[in-house]
């Protein structure tokens, strides 16, 4: 069996930001945005990023990103 892996690297952020600057996905996908609920959760105090931003998923070999946003 296959696995995949996917790294995510935060580039640019504000100075305030102290979250991880990576994070590794788990194999099924996760979500990424303000809630703590979040596979990568990012403090954004200026709420430009929704509470759920978007959702990644795996099928087979390709990775998929959702944008699930409200703003």
């Amino acid at each position: 069996m296959q696995t995949h892996q996917l790294v995510l690297f935060i580039s640019k952020c504000p100075e305030e930001y102290t979250g991880a600057k990576h994070i590794e996905m788990p194999e099924g996908g996760g979500s990424v945005g303000r809630a703590p609920s979040c596979t990568l959760s990012l403090t954004d105090h200026n709420r430009f990023i929704s509470g759920t931003h978007c959702l990644i998923s795996v099928y087979g070999d390709t990775f998929y990103i959702s944008d699930v946003s409200t703003n």
